[in-house]
């Protein structure tokens, strides 16, 4: 069993970059889900390009992304979003 669990096998973690970013997609997209937010990486370039990942590189699944919006608190979400959001306008 503890191969299946190491580092080559397991689901990839996000860099908070990346997940904000993907939120932020979401937000000026109008995407409320993770599965549509996933979904849409997958199918834009100018997006894929935005987050940061490369053509040949896999976009995460919405579950991924999913996991990581439950490990955060609201506070550091809401934080966050305002800083993006001060920054953008």
């Amino acid at each position: 069993m503890r191969e299946v669990l190491c580092g080559k096998y397991g689901r990839p973690s996000l860099s908070p970059g990346f997940y904000f970013r993907s939120l932020l997609i979401g937000y000026f997209e109008g995407i409320g889900a993770e599965r549509g937010i996933a979904w849409r990486l997958a199918d834009s370039l100018a997006l894929r390009r935005f987050v940061g990942i490369a053509l040949d590189e896999y976009t995460p699944d919405h579950s991924t992304i999913s996991r990581t919006r439950r490990l955060i608190d609201l506070d550091t979400h809401r934080r966050s979003i305002r800083l993006g959001a001060g920054r953008a306008g």
